[in-house]
């Protein structure tokens, strides 16, 4: 059982945890093991790439002496202070003998292999580090009942058991140790805990290497569990603030040795090309310049690297996405709002419309627009949405882009003076109302002229209907809004309809 809720602080890539988080023993069905030896190590391959200080690496060893290797075996049993030349993850260091008891178990657990106990590791990182952990790998391994050298069966002292993970998602990778308080029983040569890059990156428990060093279970434990968490390696390259006037980009390197790292700047229409040579630790550049629309800018850091890792590269872009701007709006009944904007046609994906009803009550749902065709700078949305009469309401638009969201003004649209016909529709009424009277009058008056010339037993030719002139107007509607929604060019403008 893991329970979360905690507050970490972080040196240089040691977490150290308080509250009522914690991870305890994971106990994976589908393992291998090391026994019957004395100062030896194991090889496993990574299924990925991990960099720890300026070095990456491909292989892990694992060895009987309570510690991790990357890159070459090591198995030197006396306990050293770091730092020293090689890469090395240390839970408990120190001289242990297992050709007569205890195993050291080693995995490598995945999602596809083992998707609870992932989980169980991403939860108690998230809590730990603050941020979503997703791991892609772990490299497990418990030191388990082990004896000192010169005591094989532990006449005389109990057993020791302790464990790690190397957990690694794509920008950092971190390991864990994990006691529990009354496991750690012993020390031979006061054991070595910490991480040691091999290049100067190194750091020292609190207790390693003095006679307190077998307090490290009990250390800051939390339901009997005590975990020391460190950040191997994490690289972080991101935009702090976007606007037209100034851009800034952070970066948060582990470990950070404040070496110079090189940033530049190019954009898509190739007017900027420049490079500054910053640190890692002043990890904030700001770029003052105007963004221009429709331009696409690129930062690029170059991180310092050993040849075999290669991707020391990260780079980030950004535009400006366009505002939809002189938005206006028109109820015309009760179904339908008609919606006009302009809006530079770059970088958009799709529009987004909320409605707001002025009392907090009458909210729409998001309305999302996809493949919005662009044309002359200009939109019209038909909207059909039943609103309340005598109402008002704010209308957002907002252009999801390639790069972030930008939205309008809020435009205020009332529902005042409105019934379930538009003044349009009463207009078109009266008008049909009086062309019919008109017909049935001249009808009636051709009737009385006939009779009057004595022509009343005569079969008077009737007109067919394919005869009689027909007048259409096209968008009538549209036509009698015109004085509220600036017209623009018939030919050069596209109506959506969405309900």
């Amino acid at each position: 059982m893991m329970i979360v809720f905690v507050i970490l602080i972080c040196f240089n890539g040691l977490l150290v945890s308080s509250e009522s988080n914690y991870l305890p023993f994971l106990y994976p069905t589908d393992y291998s093991k090391i026994n019957a030896f004395d100062d030896y190590a194991v090889n496993v391959s990574l299924p990925s790439l991990i960099r720890f200080g300026s070095s990456c690496h491909t292989e892990a060893w694992i060895s009987t002496n309570g510690l991790i290797s990357l890159g070459t075996s090591f198995i030197a049993w006396t306990p050293n202070s770091f730092p020293i030349t090689t890469t090395v993850i240390a839970p408990y260091w120190d001289d242990n003998d297992l050709r007569q008891k205890g195993e050291v178990r080693y995995a490598i657990i995945t999602p596809t292999t083992n998707l609870s106990l992932c989980n169980q590791v991403n939860d108690y990182l998230s809590t730990s580090t603050g941020s979503s952990v997703s791991v892609e790998w772990i490299l497990w391994a418990y030191w388990y009942d082990l004896c000192p050298f010169g005591d094989y069966y532990c006449n005389n002292t109990e057993s020791n058991h302790f464990q790690i993970i190397l957990a690694h998602q794509s920008n950092a990778t971190y390991a864990v140790f994990i006691y529990k308080c009354g496991l750690i029983e012993w020390t031979k040569h006061r054991a070595g805990v910490g991480i040691n890059s091999g290049n100067g990156y190194y750091n020292n428990h609190l207790l390693a290497n003095t006679y307190n060093v077998t307090d490290i279970d009990c250390y800051d434990a939390v339901s009997g569990w005590t975990n020391i968490v460190y950040r191997l390696y994490q690289d972080k390259f991101e935009f702090l603030s976007i606007t037209s006037h100034s851009t800034a980009v952070s970066w948060d390197i582990i470990p950070n040795n404040n070496s110079i790292l090189i940033l530049s700047i190019t954009d898509s229409l190739q007017t900027v090309n420049e490079t500054i040579n910053v640190t890692e630790y002043d990890n904030v550049y700001h770029y003052t310049e105007d963004l221009s629309s429709c331009n696409v800018y690129t930062f690029k850091l170059a991180l310092l690297m050993s040849s075999e890792c290669k991707d020391s590269i990260r780079i980030i872009s950004t535009a400006l996405t366009p505002k939809p701007d002189n938005v206006s709006a028109l109820y015309l009944t009760n179904e339908t709002i008609i919606i006009r904007f302009q809006m530079h046609q770059c970088f958009i994906k799709k529009i987004q419309l909320l409605l707001i009803g002025a009392n907090a009550f009458n909210t729409s749902n998001l309305l999302d627009i996809d493949s919005l065709q662009y044309i002359d700078e200009f939109y019209i949305i038909h909207w059909n949405i039943k609103l309340n009469d005598h109402s008002l309401y704010y209308l957002t638009v907002s252009a999801i882009g390639t790069y972030g969201t930008s939205s309008s003004n809020v435009t205020a649209l009332t529902t005042n003076n409105t019934n379930h016909q538009s003044q349009s529709q009463i207009v078109l009424g009266v008008i049909f109302g009086l062309t019919t009277l008109a017909v049935l009058m001249l009808s009636l008056a051709m009737i009385a002229i006939l009779r009057k010339k004595g022509k009343a037993n005569s079969i008077p030719h009737t007109q067919e209907a394919s005869d009689i002139p027909v007048t259409t107007i096209e968008n009538p509607t549209y036509d009698m809004i015109s004085n509220e929604i600036p017209s623009i060019n018939t030919n050069n403008y596209q109506q959506l309809y969405f309900s």
